[in-house]
């Protein structure tokens, strides 16, 4: 029996090493990608909701601000922050002129505060792509003209970008390495713009990049109104109602520093559990489909 569950173990272990090699391997890196520049731009909104992001939101809106991309805006919903956020947003709109800052309200019923703010900036937005981002991700500034060139060569209805992970402390490393390599050897990310099924979709908070009529066709986000990992939700919205999803790696083009410390990650760490245990099930990506009902 022992010698079975050996055998076992070791053939599941032998598949995420496979499933891990294949992603490494198959999903592009957009640093490294050369698509064609399209006959014309389409105009981008960047849609940023932000709650209590003083630490970070400066450095990050500027950097969405840097792009060299031809036609877009900055769009930042302060979620009722009760830090600084609002005055450095305030500060920054003084010194931009396609940064709009717009103070959120309290969600209605039935509706949490992050579906909230993104449902109020989507409807601000102008742009015939909407780049939804979190206020805490630092951009290069050719990052959104290669993501464009390459979503509209390939004629995707999404694009979502992973990001580098930045960290600066041992254990800030060991927490974020965890989950990344978990996705990369439990889910074939690679599958995800070669197949149909609409359980085989991902999306994420630091660049989920949508076609305006793509997002009115999947019913966002008044469909994801609940859900607390919505950026994740977005990406199976978006394949379920039939329109393709592409995935990329960003190499150094987008860059993330999720937790400042031991304490603020036991804090992070804690709250995405909480989450994960009280509101999701653990198995959300093997049973997307249900998030991909239109």
């Amino acid at each position: 029996m022992l010698t079975v569950l050996l055998w076992i173990s070791a053939g599941i272990g032998g598949l995420f090493l496979l499933q891990t090699i294949l992603n490494w391997v198959l999903v592009p890196e957009l640093a490294k990608l050369t698509p064609r520049a399209p006959v014309r731009w389409p105009f981008v909104s960047i849609v940023v909701p932000a709650h209590n992001e003083e630490r970070a939101v400066g450095q990050t809106v500027s950097s969405y601000r840097r792009q060299d991309y031809e036609e877009f805006e900055v769009i930042v919903v302060d979620d009722e922050s009760t830090d600084n956020t609002p005055h450095i947003l305030r500060e920054l709109q003084a010194q931009h002129a396609n940064l709009t800052v717009i103070s959120g309200s309290a969600p209605p019923e039935g509706w949490l505060g992050k579906p909230n703010a993104l449902q109020i900036g989507l409807e601000a937005a102008e742009g015939e792509w909407i780049l939804f981002v979190d206020a805490d991700v630092t951009y290069a500034p050719d990052l959104l003209r290669r993501a464009m060139a390459y979503v509209l060569e390939q004629d995707y209805g999404m694009l979502v970008v992973w990001p580098r992970y930045v960290t600066e402390e041992v254990l800030e490393a060991v927490a974020m390495c965890s989950p990344y390599l978990v996705i990369f050897s439990a889910f074939p990310l690679f599958m995800v713009p070669r197949s149909r099924r609409r359980w085989l979709s991902t999306g994420n908070g630091t660049f989920n990049l949508v076609r305006r009529d793509t997002l009115e066709d999947c019913n966002a986000f008044e469909s994801l109104k609940a859900a607390v990992f919505d950026d994740f939700a977005l990406g199976f919205k978006v394949k379920g109602a039939g329109h393709s999803v592409a995935v990329a790696a960003s190499g150094p083009l987008v860059q993330i520093r999720m937790y400042h410390g031991f304490k603020d990650m036991l804090s992070g760490l804690t709250k995405n559990v909480y989450h994960v245990a009280g509101r999701v099930s653990p198995l959300l990506m093997p049973f997307g489909f249900l998030l991909a009902r239109p």
